[in-house]
Order: structure tokens, then C-alpha cells, then sequence
């Protein structure tokens, strides 16, 4: 997937505002493989639902959507 790249974003219920940026690193770029992650200093302030979404660039510009969906953040207990 060389010359490809990787973009994700989640955003508010209304997609009116911008929660986070995915984070995106190549584990194997030959193989198509990656790793997506939002900080957890980062979700630990998002206190609403959302929807998100990982697109691909094709090196000649073209763009598909691999995943999206709705978001739900949830703290849990186990770590308090």
C-alpha cells in the first residue's frame, strides 16, 4: 500500500464538531496493515455519543470509506 494513506475522525452525533483524530501507523505498509487509536487523554474528555469513520486515499486520489459507524464511549468502572 505504498503511497496509500489513512485518515479517521470522530465526530458528534450531528457532525457539527470534531470529538478526536484517529491516530494511524503503519505496522505492515506491504501487507496493508495498520493500527488506529485515539489517546486516552483524548476520549477521557469526550462526555457524548458520536459517529466515526477510517477512509483510504488511493495514490491517484481515489478515497473509499473501510469503516464507520456510531460511537459510544463508555469510562467503565474497573479502572476507578
Amino acid at each position: 500500500m505504498t503511497g496509500y494513506t489513512v485518515v479517521g475522525k470522530l465526530v458528534n452525533r450531528l457532525n457539527t464538531g470534531t470529538l478526536a483524530t484517529f491516530q494511524m501507523s503503519w505496522v505492515n505498509q506491504t501487507l496493508g496493515e495498520f493500527r488506529i487509536k485515539i489517546p486516552a487523554a483524548t476520549t477521557a474528555g469526550i462526555t457524548s455519543e458520536g459517529q466515526y469513520d477510517i477512509m483510504i486515499t488511493e495514490p491517484g486520489g481515489d478515497k473509499y470509506y473501510i469503516l464507520q459507524g456510531r460511537a459510544f464511549l463508555d469510562p467503565g468502572f474497573s479502572g476507578v
